[in-house]
């Protein structure tokens, strides 16, 4: 689960609140703070609690957020700290957001956000309906730019992705693209729920590297991912990788916690190079087991160890050594190889020893030195140089070489990065209608309040029941209905009854219960005014 999604939540609470505080006869008012526990896709394990502060948010006399900030932070079911959030408003609207991710297995930011929302079109039960939202990522510890781009969206639904990346991170200029294809995706609201979204991804000169449609399950986890890798200068098909979760356990916040992945790689023809099983513990990678093939034959199997290493929040290897070993068809040794990487995941130095299976009497040692080479963000090498070191462990003789590395791309690619943010979409302007009544029981009582809004299909976007006695509210109960305008997306059910007012003034508080489509729980929130 992310911070949009969770904030998602809190902005349409934000709405909702400050109209029950209206028909309480008081200047509309929103709580000063709000404690949520928010669960995962089953509706029972628990994904991360939050901190929601509304105390610098600003309201119109009419309950509508006018300007002000609104201010976030989340921690996993353990404590440990997720995520902290700001979100900027103005006209009514958010419209800026920076959110810091911090590394989950280390203290300290892994990168930061930041999202403009500027040239989006908002539906009145604070969703996107349309147009482009503007995100930026900067490394946690350097801010230096690691990547930017737009989401977009059309008909309430996120359509495509557009991103560009930066290599070495803010210095060289554009490395590669990214575009996204949503087309095939199923959602519910804010949340996938099936079906495959298509990657494709570009070289600086946009020149096809792969092309993958990754298959989602119902809970929002990756099942399946089906890539074509492509050679940029020919455009011939290099390899096909099949990529399976379904022995995967995925966390409540749909990220990998145990289990088993595998790959599967195919030449173009379709003739099987290698499986490699990777084995999770924790979190985070324990062990790999890699067979190569030849003529449906294991040629070999390599094994790699991940015992003692740190991670980063892309699962690869920082600050550690990788010890890996190789195998014949036998299950001789044939080779022991001792990898290092940096805090960025770059490979610093990496030795290899290479043995007689047989004897098992050590014959070269190879070392190759990466402090002086450039790495972009995928860790290929990119500038610079290694060394590379072999000796001869008989005589002990050594051969030292310099491979040189170059990107021919990187330097023109900053011509074209102006590219994908030059022409943003310009979002059509939804039309709506809301409608609201009075029930009354038979002696006359107004026992509740209900405000329909509808789009201008006369599907639903959102009602809103509120329950009184006495003239004062006692519950609430709202339904945000998906883009088809059937479909429950999501159902808020506010109780008001801790709420005091006195002198004009609201105090107490007020408990929400969120659920997806209306029956799976989402999240419980606490909000004290």
């Amino acid at each position: 689960m992310n911070a949009t999604h969770e904030l998602s939540d809190h902005l349409e609470a934000s709405e909702n609140i400050a109209n029950v505080s209206q028909l309480a006869g008081v200047v509309a008012s929103l709580p000063q703070s709000a404690s949520t526990t928010h669960y995962g896709a089953d509706g029972k394990q628990i994904a991360s609690y939050s901190k929601t502060s509304y105390a610098n948010l600003k309201l119109s006399p009419q309950g509508d957020i006018q300007g002000g900030t609104l201010s976030h932070s989340a921690t996993d079911a353990n404590g440990n700290a997720l995520n902290s959030s700001t979100l900027a408003f103005a006209n009514g609207n958010v419209a800026t957001a920076k959110t810091q991710i911090n590394n989950r297995f280390a203290s300290g930011v892994a990168k930061q956000v930041e999202a403009d929302f500027s040239n989006v079109k908002w539906t009145p039960a604070t969703t996107i309906h349309s147009g482009q939202v503007k995100f930026t990522s900067r490394r946690g510890d350097s801010q230096t730019l690691r990547s930017d781009g737009v989401v977009t969206y059309a008909n309430e639904l996120i359509t495509s992705g557009s991103f560009r990346h930066y290599s070495p991170e803010g210095q060289g200029g554009v490395e590669g693209y990214t575009d996204i294809d949503y087309s095939n995706t199923k959602f519910v609201g804010d949340r996938i729920i099936g079906g495959y979204f298509s990657v494709s991804s570009k070289n600086a000169a946009r020149a096809e590297n792969s092309q993958s449609n990754v298959f989602m399950n119902a809970s929002g986890a990756i099942d399946q991912i089906h890539t074509k890798n492509f050679d940029p200068a020919s455009a011939a098909m290099k390899s096909q990788v099949l990529t399976e979760f379904q022995n995967t356990q995925f966390n409540a916040r749909n990220e990998i916690d145990g289990g088993e992945a595998h790959y599967s790689i195919s030449d173009p023809n379709g003739v099987l190079q290698n499986k490699t099983v990777v084995t999770y513990q924790n979190g985070v990678p324990s062990n790999t087991v890699t067979q190569n093939y030849a003529n449906n034959q294991v040629l070999s199997k390599v094994v790699s160890s991940y015992e003692g290493a740190t991670f980063d929040n892309e699962l690869r290897a920082i600050n550690s050594t990788v010890h890996t070993r190789e195998y014949n068809a036998a299950e001789k040794l044939m080779s022991m190889t001792d990898a290092s990487y940096n805090a960025s995941g770059a490979p610093t130095k990496i030795q290899s020893r290479t043995l007689d299976p047989d004897t098992q009497t050590p014959l070269f040692l190879i070392e190759t030195d990466y402090a002086n080479t450039q790495f972009n963000y995928r860790r290929k090498p990119i500038g610079g140089h290694a060394k590379i070191t072999t000796t001869n462990l008989k005589d002990s003789s050594s051969i030292e070489t310099i491979k040189t590395f170059t990107s021919p791309t990187a330097a023109s690619a900053t011509a074209h990065a102006e590219e994908l943010m030059a022409m943003p979409t310009q979002p059509s302007a939804p039309q709506y209608l809301t409608h609201t009544s009075t029930m009354k029981n038979a002696e006359g009582q107004t026992t509740a309040y209900k405000k329909t809004i509808t789009r201008s299909d006369g599907s639903l976007l959102k009602t809103v029941v509120t329950n009184v006695t006495d003239d004062k509210p006692t519950s609430v109960a709202v339904t945000l209905y998906a883009a088809d305008g059937k479909t429950v997306a999501k159902t808020y059910a506010m109780d008001v009854s801790g709420i005091a007012v006195s002198g004009g003034k609201v105090s107490g508080a007020m408990k929400i219960t969120t659920k997806f489509r209306g029956q799976t729980l989402s999240s419980e929130s606490t909000l004290e005014f």
